[in-house]
């Protein structure tokens, strides 16, 4: 079988969307930090869309700030691969949107020279939560990479020493103003990244921060689309459509969706004409992606997880976790959430745990359950402060929080525990020098929010991760709705 490629695209079927422009034509505008699954199905879907109705400086240079695996399965290709949009009927499309993708530690300066291009319009990122460097939702300029950027941009490591080096290029080069856009799950990115960035140039360039408060603009986005990781099936599956070899296909849920904030510096793509959003307030709409979708998506991969359960659609099928988190979204969260124009917040609930119950989407619970130390920081914490000024501790997140103890600690026993503070958790599992709840919690910077101070509300959670531990999930959480 053929690898997928330009010379070879002529041989896939036509019952495969392919692109309907000279690929070789292609102006690149956008630099994307962050070329997974989620980048590849989402805002490069967008670009191909524009592409294929003519805008051809859509295209897209990929930056990885860590591997080479992605590059080096891409570049065999020409950079093109396969999207498959999971529906009763699987629809592939191959995508010709990715123009050449850079690996950071490899070439620091040619990342750096991308972002000082005149050409680059649009700058966007996808790295995720710890990505960002976070510390109680605020940069933790400690950090090793950071520190070392701050003595000397010439070979950055993180994403603000790259943006901060690319922008005093660019400043002492052309001057052209930029759009810097964040696409993560992280409330207010585009302010985070400015954070950064602003932090390393008043240090290293002071001129330059001047030019940056006129002609750069960081802005943030609510993204939307459930990408599972790719596996043996899908690639099998997707060169038995296409007749091709692609080593790193992809898919995705046929929901899509992109809020952006309407504040570009320059020329700015109309992503509208393809199904965007541009609104003036995005902290609303990423307040009810987070406090919604996210924090239920959590909820499922965290119990899911303690259940058996492989897929987030395999713990949505479980009536009793079904539930609580309905019980948790509906009469709790509701009451206390502000909805943005154009979102019915029953609606947006009805529709959330429909997508997540699609069995075509196989969403693993440890891959949305990757990382969780930092996510709940943002996905539960606000929440549980909001709802516990109006209600009694007895809130559905006691039980949810005291599930997520054991999910660390059996996860961790397991040897399945994916987080960047795994360290911080092995410690706190051999020591005994405070309550273990409230200290599982704190690495999770809990003690952060008002919750953690609530006496009533945390010996709640304390209660409810005895019952779990000797009980089990399943009884407990019987148990758990009784009391309701």
């Amino acid at each position: 079988m053929d690898k997928l490629s330009k010379n070879t695209l002529g041989q896939v079927p036509n019952s495969v969307a392919k692109p309907n422009y000279d690929c070789d034509a292609i102006q690149t505008s956008v630099l994307h930090f962050g070329v997974g699954n989620f980048h590849r199905a989402h805002q490069a879907a967008y670009c191909e869309k524009l592409l294929n109705l003519g805008h051809i400086n859509a295209g897209i240079v990929g930056v990885s700030l860590r591997s080479a695996s992605m590059r080096d399965s891409l570049i065999e290709q020409d950079f093109l691969y396969s999207l498959t949009t999971l529906n009763s009927e699987p629809h592939v499309s191959i995508m010709g949107v990715l123009q050449n993708m850079l690996v950071a530690p490899e070439s620091p300066e040619t990342v750096v020279e991308n972002v000082a291009n005149s050409n680059i319009q649009l700058v966007t990122t996808t790295i995720t939560e710890k990505g960002y460097c976070l510390v109680n939702n605020k940069l933790d300029t400690s950090t090793q990479d950071i520190q070392l950027e701050l003595l000397s941009l010439e070979k950055p490591k993180t994403i603000y020493g790259f943006l901060a080096a690319g922008l005093i290029k660019r400043f002492q080069s052309n001057q052209s103003p930029l759009t810097i856009l964040c696409c993560d799950n992280v409330n207010q990115g585009g302010l985070k990244l400015k954070t950064g960035v602003e932090w390393l140039l008043n240090h290293h360039a002071p001129k330059v921060m001047q030019w940056c408060e006129k002609s750069v603009a960081f802005i943030s986005s609510m993204v939307d689309r459930i990408t599972p990781a790719t596996d043996e099936s899908l690639i099998r599956q997707t060169s038995e459509i296409t007749t091709m070899k692609d080593s790193v296909p992809v898919s995705a849920e046929p929901f899509s969706q992109w809020v952006i904030e309407n504040n570009f510096a320059g020329e700015k793509l109309p992503f509208d004409s393809v199904g965007a959003l541009f609104v003036e307030n995005i902290e609303e709409y990423e307040t009810v992606k987070l406090r919604f979708l996210n924090a239920s998506h959590s909820i499922f991969a965290t119990i899911g997880y303690l259940f058996g359960d492989d897929y987030i659609h395999q713990a949505v099928e479980r009536k009793n976790l079904l539930q609580l988190t309905q019980d948790y979204l509906l009469k709790e969260l509701i009451p206390v959430t502000h909805a943005p124009r154009g979102i019915n917040l029953y609606d947006y609930t009805e529709q959330t745990l429909q997508r997540f119950s699609n069995e075509k989407v196989p969403y693993r619970t440890l891959q949305v359950g990757s990382d969780s130390s930092l996510k709940i920081q943002q996905r539960w914490f606000p929440s549980i402060d909001n709802v516990l000024k109006t209600k009694q501790p007895n809130t559905a997140m006691a039980f949810i929080l005291a599930s997520w103890v054991v999910f660390i600690a059996i996860s961790l026993k397991k040897g399945t525990l994916n987080d960047p503070n795994h360290q911080h958790f092995e410690a706190v599992a051999e020591s005994e020098s405070e309550p273990y709840i409230h200290a599982m919690l704190k690495v999770a910077n809990a003690n952060n929010f008002a919750f953690f101070n609530d006496n009533a509300f945390m010996s709640n959670v304390a209660a409810w991760y005895d019952i779990i531990q000797a009980q089990g999930i399943a009884n407990s959480l019987s148990t758990y709705l009784k009391t309701q």
